[in-house]
Parts: C-alpha cells; sequence; structure tokens
C-alpha cells in the first residue's frame, strides 16, 4: 500500500505533466519521456525566437 506522501507526489507529477502537455504542440498526444524532450526542444526554440526579436533577457551565465 502506497504511503499518503507517496500519493501526493505521485498526483502532482501527474498534475504537472498534464500541464506540460497542454504548454507545448500536441503534448497531449505524447507520454511523458517524449512530452519532457519535446518540452525542452520548444523552450530552446522559443529562446530563439526572443534571441531573434532582441528580446533575449536571460543573462550569459544561463543554462539556456
Amino acid at each position: 500500500m502506497k504511503s499518503a506522501t507517496t500519493r501526493v507526489r505521485q498526483k502532482r507529477i501527474s498534475d504537472k505533466t498534464r500541464e506540460l502537455g497542454r504548454l507545448i504542440p500536441n503534448g497531449g498526444k505524447m507520454n511523458t519521456a517524449e512530452m519532457l524532450q519535446a518540452g525542452h526542444k520548444y523552450v530552446w526554440y522559443l529562446h530563439a525566437q526572443m534571441s531573434i526579436l532582441g528580446l533575449d533577457t536571460f543573462g550569459e551565465d544561463c543554462p539556456l
């Protein structure tokens, strides 16, 4: 039987995964690993778009 803490943690992970799926294109049709990879690529894409537009607000030390 799962502890209450484990159930809460798993529910939070599930909720956040569904939320991520709504944010990235076609995210609802992916498994968790694909969604995380697509999310990573999408953040890089958005960062590149911001750079092109001159809106790059990240500092030199930012890992993006």
